[in-house]
């Protein structure tokens, strides 16, 4: 969904909205404004760092 990639993006730019435009010639134009939702941008961060900690856990692995 749109949300996710708007979200994630406003999490790396730290900007406070993203103009999402989508097209297809088949259908109308798509425009939202989309704003920052900390919450789920706090989700986020947290999903993150277990990401990154499980990536550096397998990486340590292949170094062994």
């Amino acid at each position: 969904s749109y949300v996710a990639q708007c979200q994630f993006q406003l999490y790396v730019t730290g900007s406070e909205v993203v103009h999402f435009f989508s097209y297809n010639p088949s259908m109308k134009p798509f425009y939202v404004k989309v704003k920052r939702d900390e919450k789920f941008l706090s989700l986020l961060h947290e999903h993150l760092l277990e990401a990154e900690e499980a990536i550096k856990i397998k990486v340590e692995k292949h170094r062994s």
